[in-house]
């Protein structure tokens, strides 16, 4: 039967995607486009799926009419009542006004203890690649992604198993054994929370 690579996928990390945020906002010295943010968040949910076969986040992905973004990542920058104040997230990042961002607290390195030298690596790869552009030109690159389908005004979950197919880097088999351990790292995770 093989596993969906969807079933669970709600083991999310709130420290560990504001310590991702928090990283792309201080790279855009000090605000951000939301519309970027989420774009960068997902680019860098994507690579890591590219090179180590696991999520850093542990967010629901989904396409929306601007492109792919983390689900619960969305929620925070819109400032919905997911984000209380004490969250991390609100003691770090502020909603300005509906399409900036900016970094209430800078977090020192030593707090990105959530991110391992791996993920550290993502995050600067995915600056390096996509950090120059614009909003919308990072928007349009997002919607020409092989496993983006425009929702038609609503939101579509992207489960993993399309990603690392549209990759085209892993074989059927290979797929089965990132999904089955991305299911077992959200049962690990859920007995710890």
């Amino acid at each position: 039967m093989g596993c969906f690579c969807f079933v669970h996928q709600n083991m999310f990390n709130e420290h560990k995607t504001t310590q991702m945020a928090a990283y792309f906002i201080e790279r855009e010295g000090g605000e951000i486009s939301k519309l970027k943010l989420m774009k960068l968040l997902y680019l860098a949910e994507r690579e890591s799926l590219r090179q180590h076969g696991r999520v850093m986040s542990g967010d629901h992905l989904v396409a929306m009419p601007h492109g792919p973004v983390l689900s619960t990542a969305l929620d925070l920058a819109n400032d919905n009542a997911l984000v209380d104040e004490y969250s991390l997230w609100y003691a770090t990042i502020e909603r300005k006004d509906h399409i900036t961002l900016a970094l209430r607290s800078e977090l020192a390195q030593k707090d990105y203890d959530e991110l391992s030298a791996s993920d550290m690596e993502i995050l600067k790869k995915t600056v390096q690649e996509f950090g120059g552009m614009s909003p919308y030109e990072i928007r349009n690159y997002t919607h020409h992604l092989p496993e983006y389908e425009d929702p038609q005004g609503t939101s579509a979950l992207i489960p993993y198993r399309k990603i690392l197919k549209a990759l085209n880097e892993y074989t059927d088999e290979e797929i089965e054994a990132i999904c089955e351990q991305i299911e077992v790292d959200d049962s690990i995770d859920k007995a710890f929370r």
